[in-house]
């Protein structure tokens, strides 16, 4: 595990003069916030001292049935015996990888991923291997080649993440038609999907595209999280599993924190089960679509030089630079001037990505992220110059490889 440079810069980001088009924080002002302090109070009136009691490990059954409903608008069958609710999505992803992963073992993963995702493979001493996405997501037929490659090369695979809704960083998702044959290519080599969907419910336009787990269960691990469609500070994640991975689940987290949160799950199951959860999902869609749009509409204005993503829903898109740009080296120069977005390199195992960065538009108003776009134009631009006269050394190096996150970075 390291730090980085840019954890450090992320403090200064933070303050209220710079528009950060860094975090992946949720809009949490348009939340009812007064029924969830009604809530909260009616909660710890009647099940106060349950509430605030240990609970099971594998989490509270009335909750993991709730946790049903919510996964089957994406398709998902299962029974709550197979959910584990976790700390986060990232606890799950965490337990996972220490269930599987021996040091030196593969982990498959896209390229770019998310950067807690590597952050996690990192600390366990895996070996993360990229395979190319494009407009569709993971290509089959590079996760074909990879993992055939990776076999005659006698490298043991343990698992393949992927993020395939609104994809963290990219922006993109995996096709309707790829997903089954990603889920049998996989199957075939022998390695187990860890399929990462926080964001699948945060579509703009259309029904959610059925999970990977539904098309082979047995085949797929599956988390998911409350912490973009309800709110982050409740820390309230699941993972789907076969029977052998759950129990081993169940296990581990137990070791690790003896069991999640009774208040923050009851708060959520509450929640669930008495607001209009569905309308609340509607109504963040409809909030970030309007971000999105306005962010896509100002670096058409302000940065036409530079190529980006179009998502479809979620929190991002990836911005291709101009060439002999360096997102990474210039971030201290954007955050000099009042704007801030995480460089490419940081969803890399291996270094590359410099020429990317990730935007966010959750968070900021329409107005202010139309802001920071002409400010991160004028840098980009400034940037341009230098390496337009002096050369693509101008720019001084920083810290290179996979970064410790921090929850603005993720």
């Amino acid at each position: 595990m390291k730090a980085s440079e840019i954890r450090a810069l992320f403090a200064v980001a933070n303050r209220p003069e710079v528009v950060s088009l860094a975090g992946g924080m949720p809009f949490l002002a348009g939340l009812p916030l007064d029924n969830i302090a009604d809530l909260t109070q009616r909660l710890l009136t009647e099940r106060g001292a349950v509430a605030l009691q240990y609970g099971s490990g594998q989490g509270e059954e009335a909750l993991r049935e709730e946790i049903l409903e919510v996964m089957s608008l994406e398709g998902i069958k299962a029974h709550s015996d197979d959910v584990v609710v976790t700390t986060g999505s990232q606890q799950a992803l965490d337990l996972v990888t220490r269930i599987f992963v021996d040091p030196g073992d593969v982990v498959v993963a896209e390229a770019p991923s998310y950067v807690g995702a590597l952050g996690v493979f990192r600390a366990y001493q895996a070996d993360v291997v990229h395979v190319d996405m494009d407009d569709a997501g993971l290509i089959p037929e590079a996760l074909e080649a990879t993992l055939t490659r990776l076999d005659a090369e006698g490298r043991r695979v343990k698992l393949l993440y992927t993020v395939p809704n609104f994809h963290n960083p990219a922006g993109v998702t995996l096709s309707l038609e790829r997903r089954p044959r990603i889920v049998e290519i996989a199957k075939r080599h022998g390695v187990l999907v860890l399929e990462d969907n926080p964001y699948g419910l945060l579509g703009f336009d259309g029904d959610p595209l059925p999970a990977l787990h539904s098309y082979d269960p047995e085949a797929v691990v599956y988390l998911g999280s409350f912490s973009k469609t309800f709110a982050p500070g409740y820390r309230v994640g699941w993972a789907v599993a076969p029977h052998a991975v759950r129990e081993r689940l169940v296990l581990a987290s137990e070791s690790a924190i003896l069991c999640p949160s009774m208040m923050s799950q009851l708060s959520v199951s509450t929640y669930l089960s008495t607001c209009d959860w569905r309308g609340q999902v509607k109504s963040f869609r409809e909030v970030y679509r309007e971000r999105r749009d306005a962010m896509l509409a100002a670096l058409a204005e302000h940065m036409p030089a530079a190529t980006w993503t179009v998502p479809a829903g979620g929190f991002y898109t990836w911005v291709t630079l101009p060439a002999g740009l360096d997102a990474q080296a210039m971030l201290p120069r954007a955050v000099t001037g009042l704007v801030a977005y995480v460089p490419g390199t940081a969803f890399y195992a291996d270094g590359q990505g410099q020429d990317h960065m990730r935007l966010s538009f959750c968070y900021p108003t329409p107005a202010r992220i139309q802001e920071g776009i002409r400010r991160l134009a004028t840098v980009v631009n400034d940037e341009y110059d230098l390496v337009r006269i002096f050369g693509t050394g101008a720019a001084t190096q920083v810290v290179r490889g996979t970064q410790a996150p921090s929850p603005n970075q993720a």
